[in-house]
C-alpha cells in the first residue's frame, strides 16, 4: 500500500455554477414543512419557528422577545408520538401570529436534547410558553404529551 492521493473530483461533482436568485426563491417555497431549519409560514407574513440547535440557541430566543409577547417552545423528538408535531408547528405558528414567537427543540439531536434535560423537559413532545423577558427558567405553562395538541396549545397561547 502505498500512500493517498489526492484525485480530481468526478465530473458529477465538479463545481458548476449557481442558479439565478429567482431559481433559489421558487425551490425556497417548494421545501417540505418538515425541512429543518427556520420556516416562514407565508413569504413576508412574518410567522415562523426558529429552530433552536443548543441552550444557547434557546436561552437567547426567549430572552430576546418582544416585550409583552409569549414565547411557545415545541420540545419534540422523531421517535415521540402524540400531541403536536413539529410538522404541525409552522401552521400553528401562523395563527398564534406576531404576539408569539415559536421555537423549536429537536432533542432527537445531542444538543437538543442537552437542551431539554437543563430545562428538566424529559417528556416529549412537551410545549412550553414562556413571557418575554422571564428568562428560560421560569416557564408560565408547559403542555406534555397527548395534552398537547394544537387546539390545547392555541388555546393556552
Amino acid at each position: 500500500r502505498g500512500p493517498i492521493r489526492p484525485t480530481s473530483p468526478p465530473r458529477a461533482f465538479a463545481a458548476q455554477p449557481a442558479p439565478p436568485p429567482r431559481a433559489l426563491a421558487a425551490r425556497a417555497r417548494t421545501l417540505p414543512a418538515w425541512a429543518e431549519w427556520p420556516m416562514a409560514s407565508e413569504p413576508g407574513g412574518g410567522a415562523s419557528v426558529q429552530a433552536a440547535e443548543d441552550e444557547a440557541q434557546l436561552r437567547a430566543a426567549i430572552t430576546s422577545a418582544e416585550p409583552g409577547s409569549i414565547v411557545c417552545v415545541l420540545f419534540h423528538a422523531t421517535w415521540s408520538a402524540g400531541g403536536l408535531q413539529h410538522s404541525e408547528f409552522p401552521a400553528l405558528a401562523a395563527k398564534l401570529g406576531p404576539r408569539a414567537r415559536c421555537v423549536a427543540v429537536d432533542a432527537s439531536q445531542d444538543e437538543g436534547e442537552d437542551a431539554a434535560l437543563s430545562l428538566k423537559v424529559n417528556n416529549f413532545p412537551t410545549v412550553r410558553f414562556y413571557r418575554a423577558g422571564a428568562g428560560a427558567d421560569r416557564h408560565a405553562a408547559e403542555l406534555v404529551g397527548k395534552e398537547c395538541g394544537a387546539a390545547a396549545v392555541e388555546r393556552t397561547a
